[in-house]
């Protein structure tokens, strides 16, 4: 008997390759993934839509076109990544020298939304934004299409896995798709990268302000936009990490590894490893030579 597809699978593709789970409008589980694939798109793919029910998100690979979400438009080339949903109307146009392929993911349930605004910028619909690497996000939707179509029980779980950590992955791979946006991830990069590489020398904000001449509330402005942390937050992880590093793989005293690595003193050292890690510096050198089993 062959299934019958969702009313908002696109009729104007020449090729797809689809799935769908769950087409209930009243799932109530807290997130569920209802349908996703891949489109190919026809030349004179348009497809303009006052509303859609459920939040969705795709991943253009090929093609070019355009997007508008809302009353604001945006051009759509491989790499670009837009997410729309309830409330939110939207119109997609694929160029017809350039016909778009790509992906696409429909969710529901109480989480869905809150899933969205991981995304970035606490605002999930209506976003859009450029993928660094999309070689890795494409690998992602492949794994959710054959889990999709898989020949097991698991499949409706392994999707919604699956699409948790394809949100955590575009928050990590995007960058903003206007040219001021641009500029800006581009700073956030720099003093990100700079952090990082001089994160056992640097012990404050000022200092890595110093160091790459921008202002400090502009840095924390802009970890606040492109990062999941503050500067400090992220300066404490690496140091911390390297700190744990060092006690596995070393016999420098526990004193000496907190003046190495700028903590005020062994006590304050040890109290944030604790505090990050659940075991302190002296627990975790033990655990090292401790048989396994």
């Amino acid at each position: 008997m062959r299934v019958q597809q969702p009313r908002y699978f696109s009729r104007q593709v020449i090729d797809a390759k689809r799935f769908y789970l769950n087409l209930r409008h009243d799932v109530s589980e807290r997130l569920a993934v209802m349908s996703g694939g891949l489109e190919k798109c026809a030349p004179d793919y348009d497809n303009d839509r006052k509303s859609f029910a459920h939040p969705c998100i795709e991943f253009v690979i090929r093609g070019s076109g355009t997007v508008k979400l809302g009353n604001v438009s945006f051009g759509l080339r491989p790499g670009t990544i837009f997410a729309y949903g309830p409330r939110l109307g939207h119109r997609i146009t694929s160029a017809p020298e350039a016909p778009l392929w790509k992906y696409f993911v429909v969710f529901t349930g109480s989480e869905s939304l809150t899933l969205l605004e991981n995304l970035g910028g606490g605002n999930g619909l209506g976003h859009v934004a450029h993928i660094t690497q999309p070689e890795k996000l494409q690998s992602i939707f492949d794994d959710l299409i054959n889990q999709g179509l898989g020949d097991h029980a698991d499949r409706t779980r392994q999707c919604e896995t699956i699409l948790k950590y394809l949100v955590l992955k575009i928050g990590e791979l995007q960058r903003p798709a206007d040219e001021c946006g641009a500029r800006a991830y581009a700073t956030y990069e720099r003093v990100r990268s700079h952090i990082a590489l001089h994160f056992e020398d640097l012990t404050c904000l000022r200092e890595i302000a110093a160091a790459c001449a921008i202002d400090e509330a502009y840095i924390c402005r802009l970890f606040r936009r492109f990062g999941r942390e503050s500067p400090f937050q992220y300066l404490a992880h690496l140091r911390l990490n390297r700190a744990a590093e060092l006690l596995l793989t070393s016999e420098t005293l526990v004193k000496d590894i907190a003046t190495r690595l700028r903590f005020t003193d062994a006590f304050n050292f040890s109290r944030t490893f604790r505090h990050t890690f659940g075991v302190s510096p002296n627990e975790l050198r033990k655990r090292k030579s401790a048989p396994l089993g």
